[in-house]
């Protein structure tokens, strides 16, 4: 994914990208693998049966990651409706935050003093 991007970003560095694909395909170039036990390439299943165990191993992994998943999701909705109703007022506070506001109006208007007309 990265060389794709790099390739996108700088055209010198796409044909030059083209140019050892094409050595190699050619057989011009080789490729020499310096740390076989890192290899992705190595690492692929040689026959039929260690490739069938890859794959059920693979989905087994990806039915876990699902599960998982979905499980995630509902804890996040569970705390997501926690922090919503904790944001909410109750009727209580709400009935007493609004008269203090009230009073605390009454009280502005009365320390306002009269302008003359």
């Amino acid at each position: 994914m990265a060389v794709f991007f790099a390739r996108w970003l700088d055209v010198k560095f796409a044909v030059w990208c083209d140019m050892v694909i094409d050595d190699l395909l050619r057989g011009k170039a080789e490729v020499t693998i310096t740390k076989p036990e890192e290899s992705a390439v190595l690492a692929l299943p040689k026959d039929l049966p260690s490739a069938l165990r890859a794959l059920a191993d693979s989905v087994e992994l990806q039915e876990k990651l699902k599960a998982q998943t979905v499980e995630q999701a509902k804890q996040i909705d569970h705390l997501a409706s926690l922090m919503t109703v904790n944001n909410f007022l109750t009727k209580h506070d709400y009935q007493h935050q609004t008269s203090r506001n009230r009073r605390y109006h009454h009280q502005d208007r009365l320390r306002r003093p009269l302008l003359p007309e």
